[in-house]
């Protein structure tokens, strides 16, 4: 049962062993320069890509934008995902969110706002709190509930 196991299974193109697995990939690097290169430039490519895929992937996550208003912390119904996360966006969210016309929240025009936009760009942060002060305007038309 083994000879048929390993002539099944584990001969990868006439190789036997691992010793002969690890020798080829050794030989990929040795017979000359350009082979080496050509190694090397593979190897650089496969793993730019593969980080590319990463980042596209982070890239797509949503981010939740919580209202923080009397202490009580409350998520709104809509996100935005990670590479459509700026400003405008976020003021867009609210400004459809919000009852009235016009809104009015402090903590939006602070350059405390536009760092923490920042860290969620770079994916330090993956929620935006905003803090409702009482003297700011800002209501929700609808039940988060």
């Amino acid at each position: 049962m083994k000879s048929w196991l390993k002539n099944q299974f584990l001969n990868m193109g006439g190789l036997e062993s691992m010793n002969e697995v690890i020798m080829e990939f050794v030989k990929w690097f040795g017979q000359d320069w350009w082979s080496f290169i050509d190694a090397l430039v593979t190897i650089v490519t496969v793993s730019a890509v593969l980080y590319n895929l990463w980042q596209i992937k982070k890239q797509l996550n949503p981010i939740q934008i919580l209202i923080k208003k009397n202490d009580v912390i409350t998520e709104l119904p809509s996100f935005i995902i990670r590479k459509n996360f700026t400003r405008s966006e976020v003021q867009g969210v609210l400004r459809s969110l919000h009852k009235g016309e016009t809104y009015d929240i402090a903590f939006t025009g602070k350059a405390e706002f536009l760092k923490a936009i920042v860290g969620i760009q770079r994916g330090d942060s993956s929620t935006l709190i905003i803090p409702i002060l009482p003297e700011d305007t800002f209501e929700l038309k609808v039940s988060t509930k």
